[in-house]
């Protein structure tokens, strides 16, 4: 499953606001250098949706803001989404 992200790095506070069934706007504290903001997102990701950080992973976009992220879907992951 792909999802459209719209990331929004040096924010306040952690958020993930749910715009339509694959699309998200993604509100990280961290700073968008050296991947600390791209690593947050997985670990914002992974806790909004209740699944493992393996299965989340950044498929384009890794230098801009707006990304496309792939989730692997199998049995377990299947249900919580």
């Amino acid at each position: 499953m792909k999802i459209a992200v719209h990331v929004k790095p040096n924010a306040r506070f952690n958020s993930v606001d749910k715009i339509s069934e694959n699309e998200y706007i993604v509100k990280v504290i961290a700073q968008p250098r050296g991947g600390r903001a791209n690593r947050e997102l997985i670990k914002i990701l992974s806790d909004f949706l209740g699944i493992p950080q393996s299965t989340i992973s950044i498929r384009s976009g890794q230098t801009s803001k707006r990304k496309i992220v792939e989730i692997l879907l199998n049995t377990r992951t299947a249900k919580t989404l």
